[in-house]
């Protein structure tokens, strides 16, 4: 009794779906159109915009140093406050630690020392702001980059 409900349920499930997959075919088709592709921007990037946020050292050899100073302008309509920066022991970071009003400028300074490297890397440099995601309330973050190649 069980096999024969069982194999019934399995016939009319079969079934319908044929006929779901006969009708399909003699439907009107419809242009699909694909949707549109919107870029999303981080919450960070709708209030800092970075001069470069990738820097390329190139060859560096073991135990040199390098250092460049990112610079950032707030475009957003509210002010800019970096709680913290981070990145590996191999870098040194500062920033700055005062509000930065709309419209106005902020850097971070790094210092990369590559004396414990052995190998090719690229190192991110995490900036979380004070600011929150309206939708998360957390705090916003963003990354900016560097790479460098030990020279053998």
């Amino acid at each position: 009794m069980k096999f024969n409900l069982i194999f019934a349920s399995l016939f009319i499930s079969l079934f319908t779906f044929s006929c779901t997959a006969q009708s399909s075919k003699t439907a009107v088709k419809e242009e699909v159109k694909p949707a549109a592709t919107e870029k999303k921007v981080s919450p960070a990037r709708q209030m800092l915009k970075w001069d470069n946020d990738f820097i390329e050292y190139g060859k560096v050899k073991k135990g040199d140093k390098r250092e460049h100073t990112y610079k950032f302008q707030n475009i957003s309509k509210e002010d800019v406050n970096i709680m913290i920066c981070t990145a590996c022991d191999c870098t040194t970071l500062d920033w700055t630690i005062k509000t930065i009003k709309p419209g106005e400028y902020g850097e971070i300074n790094t210092i990369f020392n590559s004396k414990d490297k052995d190998k090719d890397e690229t190192i991110n440099i995490t900036i979380i702001l004070k600011n929150e995601d309206a939708i998360l309330h957390y705090p916003i973050v963003d990354e900016i980059k560097f790479h460098f190649e030990i020279e053998k």
